[in-house]
């Protein structure tokens, strides 16, 4: 699940394919509070301080997922290391090299999730791709999380965008263990 935290009345969630991160995960978008991201315990393992991934973070939407292997030097082109599949890439829409925060928490009951802010200057096109996708059929719906660029780039998750996340401040959620949350993390920078 990737959740717009920034809201208190709606929850925008979403279904997350991830390579190798984080397992699938179906959520829904409510105003009624049903549904809301799990309230954090207390127990975070990483600071929220200001992030800096180890290369450029890119999110670009889908265009296409095929099984298979991808073209060979097509930077278009990546591989989805949890299933194998090939994601066939739009240009990035938006390239970050900071991040406000990346946090590690444990959430109430026990699931981890990561929390994600997003420095100001990203914030509005970010905004502007999710509710772009979040209008679209799957796969054109999701959005692929991308550490690097060609060659070399590695996959970290592409969710399905059911809604927009309009604040900038995401908690991804769904199958993350403590160990996967803070490899998460860690590619993030934090």
């Amino acid at each position: 699940m990737l959740a717009d935290m920034g809201r208190a009345t709606r929850t925008v969630c979403t279904s997350l394919a991830s390579a190798g991160l984080i397992t699938a995960a179906a959520a829904c978008a409510t105003s009624s509070g049903a549904g809301a991201p799990p309230a954090s315990s207390g127990v975070s393992t990483s600071s929220a301080a200001p992030a800096t991934p180890s290369k450029p973070l890119q999110f670009s939407a889908v265009l296409g997922v095929s099984t298979g292997s991808c073209p060979t030097a097509k930077a278009s082109y990546i591989v989805d290391a949890r299933d194998g599949s090939c994601l066939r890439l739009a240009a990035p829409a938006v390239t970050v090299t900071h991040v406000r925060s990346a946090q590690a928490t444990q959430l109430e009951g026990g699931a981890w999730a990561v929390q994600i802010v997003l420095q100001p200057t990203d914030q509005a096109r970010f905004r502007a791709l999710t509710e772009k996708l979040s209008r679209q059929p799957r796969p054109r719906n999701q959005l692929a999380l991308v550490l690097g660029t060609a060659p070399g780039a590695r996959l970290l998750t592409a969710p399905v965008v059911q809604s927009p996340i309009t604040t900038g401040r995401l908690q991804i959620t769904g199958g993350l263990t403590k160990s996967t949350a803070q490899r998460l993390v860690s590619d993030l920078g934090g």
